[in-house]
């Protein structure tokens, strides 16, 4: 992992109290999935061939300095945030031989359900303006192979459910008439 338990919930609103299992499926899963396809398949694997060669517990080699930064720099803001968006969503709702459970402590207080959505929604900001610079970096860094050279990123996600297409062209905006003025 590019970040521990530990580091993610240092730097978060995580209490100490939570399960490292069910932290440590969703980091996973964010990391594996959701990063590799920010970074394409040969600067993740790079990336994670650099974390594997520093963890060595025989002989670990230092992360390149280019590497470094972007771990802490943009990769560890992304993981926290992404995490933390997906933890929100499926913390409060277990899968047990019942079916699907809502968890709830038992001096706890439910929180409503506008409440979990704006969290949530707040978290989902989080992760895509995380997204959205590791992206920028990744553009604006090189096309060398310091990080495995591979400059193809995803640029597609939402922001709390609205979608702006990257290149518009509104040069004939005042032109335009009738119902496809707004389009």
């Amino acid at each position: 992992m590019l970040i521990t338990i530990s580091e993610l919930k240092a730097s978060s609103v995580m209490e100490d109290n939570i399960a490292e299992k069910d932290i440590s499926i969703i980091l996973a899963g964010v990391q594996n999935t959701d990063l590799r396809k920010i970074l394409g398949k040969d600067r993740y694997h790079a990336i994670i061939a650099e974390a594997d060669a520093y963890f060595d517990a025989e002989n670990p080699v230092p992360f390149t300095p280019e590497t470094w930064d972007m771990i802490t720099d943009y990769i560890r803001p992304y993981l926290i945030a992404a995490t933390m968006a997906k933890f929100v969503k499926l913390n409060s709702i277990k899968l047990t031989n019942k079916g699907l459970q809502t968890l709830n402590a038992n001096n706890a207080n439910a929180v409503e359900y506008k409440a979990k959505m704006d969290y949530q929604a707040y978290w989902d900001s989080e992760a895509a303006s995380a997204k959205l610079e590791l992206i920028e970096a990744i553009k604006t860094s090189n096309t060398d192979t310091s990080c495995g050279g591979s400059t193809k990123a995803s640029t597609t996600f939402n922001v709390t459910g609205i979608y702006v297409e990257k290149y518009n062209d509104f040069s004939d905006y005042f032109q335009r008439t009738g119902r496809n003025r707004y389009l």
